[in-house]
């Protein structure tokens, strides 16, 4: 078996370490059968590493590399010791140990679309999901956005061909830039609640008493990749105090900003349409406690549903949830990124821009090529960093 297997991140204990595989590509997958708990697909595959016995080394990305000599690279947690058992573990299997190289990210100094392939392996250390991560380095790859600019280098494109890559920006730049959610609705909704559940830790207080969160919570997080900053504020109630009222006013100007607003409407809410109980069917849901703009998307969501007694979802409402129990919470998530982007996946598969700057020269080009312009010079422009297409 003709395969070398080295580490391509220093010694010590570090956030990741990283291994490459080289060698005879069919070789490199075999290989990986043994190893990997998944079968590989796409560029990148989550997986676990398994020993000899079936156990689990460690997890990480298995990903198919575009610049040789590797034909894959597998990242793993910082712990010296993982790598080094990992790497036994190929060597076990067949592989060669070999030196290390600093050659990962080795880009030839003829390539055309060096601008792009640098700019996608230089946001890895930005990313903050493993899909995103994959989602760079295909971007990166000769299937990715780095590839098409090269092709177009040598092969004219034709306006429908960038157009067809100009309409993926607004799934490449998701990716890559975080959008701004903000949960609101009355007291005691349990909005914070469900922002401590999305984020993972406890950023907002959470307590049965009315009017607990009185200024802005903000919170980074991510769902299926796609980053997302989300928002809590003040609940609107009958006669909030003076603080409160500022509270609310920090609301409103953050929903007058947002991507999407998720409106939590608790069964006590409803109850204040004079309903004899939670098992009387809604008629409709009481309106909403604030005004939303009309180029804001909004979800309604019944929340705290634990608390509900009836099966049937109320009129007006998009979905139930209960941050408590966690029912409903993963519909919660899909629905949010269906709503933004249109599906709740990172994008795979093809040339995705993810950049402002890729879509605004996109754009140019398409108006060079529409006014008969000769296209690649916009092309050789945006390269070399001039402005004039």
């Amino acid at each position: 078996m003709s395969i070398s297997v080295c580490s391509l991140s220093g010694p010590g204990t570090s956030a990741l370490h990283a291994l490459g595989l080289a060698g005879d590509r069919s070789q490199c997958e075999s290989l990986l059968q043994d190893l990997l708990s998944q079968p590989l697909k796409g560029g990148a595959t989550y997986t676990e590493f398994l020993d000899a016995a079936g156990q689990s080394i460690d997890d990480g990305l298995c990903l198919s590399w575009p610049d040789p000599p590797f034909q894959f690279v597998l990242t793993t947690h910082g712990s010296p010791l993982i790598l080094e058992e990992l790497i036994h573990r190929c060597v076990e299997l067949g592989a060669v140990h070999s030196a290390g190289s600093d050659q990962i990210f080795r880009v030839p100094e003829e390539a055309v679309a060096e601008k792009v392939l640098g700019q996608a392996l230089g946001r890895l250390t930005e990313v903050i999901s493993p899909e995103a991560c994959s989602f760079l380095l295909e971007q990166a790859s000769p299937s990715g956005f780095a590839g098409v600019v090269e092709k177009w280098k040598t092969q004219a494109p034709s306006i429908d061909e960038v157009r067809e890559v100009l309409d993926r920006g607004l799934l490449g730049r998701a990716v890559m830039k975080s959008s701004v959610v903000v949960l609101t609705g009355v007291t005691n909704a349990g909005k914070s609640t469900l922002l401590n559940v999305l984020v993972g830790e406890d950023r907002s207080i959470v307590t049965p008493e009315e009017g607990t969160t009185r200024d802005l919570v903000v919170a980074s997080t991510q769902i299926n990749g796609f980053p997302l900053t989300l928002v809590d504020g003040a609940g609107w109630r009958e006669s909030p105090g003076l603080i409160e009222e500022q509270g609310l006013l920090r609301v409103k100007e953050a929903i007058r900003k947002a991507d999407l607003v998720v409106e939590l409407i608790p069964p006590a809410r409803l109850e204040e349409m004079n309903l004899e109980d939670s098992q009387k069917e809604a008629s409709s849901i009481p309106e909403s406690a604030f005004v939303f703009p009309e180029d804001v998307p909004v979800i309604r969501v019944l929340s705290r549903c634990d608390e509900f007694l009836s099966t049937a979802l109320p009129p007006n409402c998009d979905l139930a949830i209960s941050a408590k129990t966690g029912e409903g919470l993963g519909l919660l998530e899909d629905q949010i990124l269906q709503v933004l982007y249109g599906q709740a996946t990172v994008p795979e598969g093809g040339p995705y821009p993810f950049l402002d700057e890729h879509v605004i020269f996109l754009e140019r080009l398409v108006s060079a090529l529409d006014s008969g312009e000769n296209g690649q010079v916009c092309l050789q422009d945006y390269l070399e960093g001039v402005n004039r297409c």
